[in-house]
């Protein structure tokens, strides 16, 4: 009482990330796209899907291949090549196979992301399907890589014989890929055992995919804090980014769920799920007409409709409630009523 009334100062929404080598690699959002599911479309529909994503400021995971970005000029540069904004907020899903890589992807990534941990297909398997992998391989419909069925992931590169090695690869990877960022991809269940040699191997940032688990938001946020309070007791500072469960449509993560998670430390969050109702929408554009002057003009139009109506409204409400992100510390930030999920975060008890 008796002092000035003042509304809150937005929190800047950009996510700078320092890098071992180099300067700060600045994000627009702290939002991202960890989806492997660009061989379900043409490529004329994945490539609008990138350009309308990044245009709202969201970086998003894809090969040149996966989006049939695949021819090259006399230069080397590829000759069907998306805006440069949509080419500044890609992140190269760096896949121990290396299957569809090309020198490419690590020239125009913004951040190189290592996987230790092995995607499951439609099958259940660590494995990828032949669907993928002829969209990487551009192997012929009649000729499919390994007869048209499943190939199985690896977890560790090949050139990374043992935990020893996994430094020298991101030394490696920061050689090829000197203007991006380096992370590494790694599952829950490596949290217990590999954690601190994964972090022994400095990367830029840790990904933690929990897409293939089924948790509910309080155990996701115990896991972030338990990851935070580990690096803090062994004085080291590496940002956390979050895959969250990938579950049925009324457990899909929400708006809310993300700027939480943001609070309680994480430093971006991937957000597939805002774009799972409308995959069937997607699946109906139809690919270009070879007689269209402009091939990519329709694809671009139907595509923007979609992504405007899945993620415009949400994304509205995401800087709304991270603008009041204004605390120093996780207990100036959230509250529960609940005291055991105060404890159990670290957060204020509310009473009433």
């Amino acid at each position: 009482m008796g002092q000035v009334r003042r509304g809150l100062a937005d929190s800047p929404l950009d996510l700078l990330l320092s890098r071992a080598h180099g300067d700060a690699l600045a994000l627009p959002m702290p939002l991202f796209f960890d989806w492997s599911l660009w061989h379900r479309w043409h490529p004329a529909t994945a490539q609008a899907l990138v350009e309308s994503i990044t245009r709202r400021g969201i970086a998003v995971s894809a090969l040149h291949s996966e989006l049939g970005l695949y021819d090259t000029d006399e230069s080397g540069d590829l000759t069907d090549r998306l805006p440069p904004e949509a080419m500044a907020l890609r992140i190269l899903p760096y896949r121990n196979e290396r299957y569809g890589l090309s020198d490419q992807d690590l020239t125009h990534a913004c951040v190189v992301d290592l996987h230790l941990v092995g995607s499951r297909d439609e099958s259940g398997r660590f494995a990828y399907s032949a669907a993928r992998l002829g969209r990487w391989e551009q192997t012929p419909d009649d000729k499919p890589l390994s007869g048209g069925g499943w190939v199985p992931a690896m977890n560790l590169p090949p050139d990374v014989p043992d935990a020893s090695g996994l430094q020298s690869k991101l030394e490696q990877l920061r050689r090829l890929a000197p203007q991006a960022a380096v992370m590494i991809s790694i599952g829950p269940e490596w949290l217990e055992n590999e954690l601190d040699w994964v972090l022994d191997a400095q990367p830029d940032a840790l990904l933690v995919r929990m897409h293939d688990v089924r948790a509910d938001g309080l155990t996701l946020a115990s896991m972030l804090r338990g990851v935070s309070a580990r690096m803090a007791k062994n004085n080291v500072n590496v940002p956390i980014w979050l895959t969250p469960p990938h579950g049925p449509a009324d457990e899909h993560f929400t708006v809310d769920d993300a700027v939480k998670l943001v609070a309680l430390g994480a430093s971006a969050i991937a957000i597939d799920d805002w774009l799972d109702d409308h995959l069937s929408s997607i699946d109906a554009v139809a690919p270009p007409s070879s007689f269209a002057d402009d091939p990519m003009a329709e694809p671009r139009r139907k595509v923007e409709a979609i992504v405007a109506e899945a993620l415009d409204e949400r994304l509205e409400r995401f800087r709304g409630l991270y603008a009041t992100l204004a605390g120093e510390t996780q207990s100036e930030l959230l509250g529960s009523f609940d005291p055991d999920v105060a404890a159990r975060l670290g957060i204020r008890v509310l009473q009433v």
